[in-house]
């Protein structure tokens, strides 16, 4: 007699039988199948499908069946090879996949990986199901089921570009200005110099553009956040109290680092992570509108804080700058420009107020570079330009070179605004008080680099030559926090082995602080790129 365990053998012919044991020999041949379960190569909890549906037995049956002892002819399972169940024969689909024989679940914006846990085999790709009662498709974006197969990847353009931006704040100019300061007559590093620093008050420099792209990131990673998170099957609600939890985290984490060579707290919100912070939870809900509304929203708070401070009054004639300010101080704008002062502002008044609420160790009369903690109204903007450049890139329904283009012309609209407000006099750029001109002028020069990125990093897939930059964006909060508080350390511990005058023998006296700077940096890369190997990121 046949059985199942031997259909894989082909010299086994079994002698025929008369048709009046016909019956009796299916019976007997169903009997076998139920109490000897089929031995093939399958997770030990999935369940094996019966051509016999009435009386298949169950999986407790199966188990606790005593197995057999193997005829001569018998194939160990390790070594016979076993055909698939054909469901055109049963008439049935094949069961799904059981609990428990998943080891992972990864999210990629819109797909998923599915890793079974067995030995050896190859992992299987699978698009999951997003959709959710609890959860809130995102009116830009679409939908994961919907998204081409490219849509799974992550944009490694915004990695790129965060990163740029984190290790030219890390860097510190790499000390160029204090380089400078040994050659006053040479036109080359005076140029370097004013770029590598931040102007005293109006106008702007590169280095006056880094906190603001590095907050334009930050929106523009929101999108992709709610995604992902969404895909995990997370509920509104949840992802809203990650959202408050991470601002709450986010600004403490600016009093600790400001706070760290103090002898008590340092009760000062004018740090970019306090500024983040305090407009986080309010740009998450904003990520939930449409995108006309999110625009409208941003420019309705640019509109009232312009107002708020031309309304507040403009120092009279004699006012004593030197009260609020360092001594020698003069000012720098007239007129109706003068409502947006240094340390006489509306946010100014706002901060003698607030921040005297702290115990301090003095009063609190003004910030000697003329920080605000209301910075973060007209900052919540940037993110929010950011959170419509994020949403344009993750849309699947528009091809790549139109979302270049689009944010390019709304980069280039973003700049003229900023400069015609500041010629006219309506509104000064001050980076210092994030002015809204400000804000317009440094949005757009964030939307054309992100563009530059895009283009090149994403669409023609030269990512190479960004893979050091890669390495700190996605780790951007460690290794701002490492610089905050890594950096004397560095110094006096590559001083203690290598000798005090080691910043100055490569390139002599003069520029020792930019060797220091640069041996600074590389450190800090480096235990990023440690953190990187080992898939080690700080997330808040």
């Amino acid at each position: 007699m046949r059985t199942h365990d031997d259909d894989d053998n082909e010299n086994d012919d079994p002698k025929p039988i008369s048709p009046r044991c016909t019956k009796m020999h299916a019976n007997a041949r169903h009997v076998q199948n139920v109490t000897r379960p089929r031995s093939i190569r399958r997770h030990p909890d999935a369940m094996l499908p019966s051509r016999n549906v009435q009386n298949e037995p169950t999986e407790v049956q199966t188990r606790n069946t005593a197995p057999q002892k193997p005829t001569p002819r018998h194939i160990p399972a390790r070594r016979r090879k076993t055909k698939p169940p054909r469901a055109a024969e049963s008439g049935k689909v094949s069961p799904p996949l059981p609990q428990g024989a998943c080891d992972r679940v990864d999210s990629h914006d819109g797909r998923a990986t599915v890793e079974t846990s067995h030995t050896g085999q190859s992992a299987m790709n699978a698009t999951l199901p997003t959709t959710n009662a609890n959860t809130i498709p995102l009116n830009y974006a679409t939908s994961a089921a919907n998204a081409p197969a490219n849509a799974a990847e992550r944009l490694v353009s915004l990695d790129a570009f965060r990163g740029l931006v984190m290790i030219l704040m890390v860097s510190a100019g790499l000390s160029i200005p204090q380089v400078a300061k040994a050659y006053p007559g040479n036109a080359f590093w005076k140029f370097l110099a004013f770029h590598t620093d931040h102007v005293a008050w109006a106008g702007c420099g590169l280095w006056d553009l880094i906190q603001p792209c590095f907050m334009f990131m930050v929106g523009a990673a929101i999108p992709f956040s709610i995604a992902s998170r969404q895909m995990k099957g997370q509920s509104f609600e949840l992802m809203a109290l990650h959202a408050f939890w991470r601002a709450i985290a986010l600004t403490l984490l600016s009093v600790y680092l400001v706070s760290s060579w103090s002898p008590k707290t340092n009760w000062l919100f004018t740090n970019v992570l306090a500024q983040i912070g305090l407009g986080y939870f309010f740009l998450f809900l904003v990520a939930w509108l449409k995108p006309r509304w999110q625009l409208a929203v941003a420019l309705s708070i640019l509109l009232f804080y312009w107002a708020a401070f031309a309304v507040y009054p403009a120092p009279a004639a004699g006012f004593n700058f030197a009260a609020v300010n360092a001594e020698g101080w003069t000012p720098q704008l007239h007129g109706f420009a003068a409502h947006w002062e240094k340390n006489t502002n509306l946010a100014a008044a706002f901060d003698r107020r607030f921040l005297n609420l702290f115990p301090r160790k003095e009063i609190f009369t003004g910030e000697p570079g003329g920080y605000p903690t209301l910075n973060f109204i007209p900052s919540l903007a940037t993110m929010i330009f950011g959170l419509l450049a994020g949403g344009l890139l993750r849309s699947a329904t528009i091809p790549p070179k139109r979302k270049i283009q689009t944010l390019l012309a709304a980069g280039a609209i973003g700049i003229v605004a900023g400069l015609l407000l500041d010629a006219t006099g309506i509104c000064p750029s001050v980076k210092r008080i994030w002015t809204p001109s400000w804000t317009l002028f440094s949005s757009g020069c964030a939307s054309i680099g992100l563009a530059v990125f895009y283009a090149i990093i994403d669409v023609q897939r030269h990512r190479t030559w960004a893979f050091p930059l890669v390495v700190v964006g996605m780790n951007s909060i460690a290794v701002y926090v490492m610089s905050q508080l890594m950096k004397p350390y560095i110094r006096e511990t590559v001083q203690r082995h290598l000798g005090k005058e080691i910043f100055a023998k490569p390139l002599g006296p003069n520029f020792a602080p930019m060797v220091q700077s640069a041996t600074i940096l590389l450190v800090l890369w480096l235990v990023a790129f440690w953190m990187y190997r080992r898939r080690l990121f700080l997330k808040i």
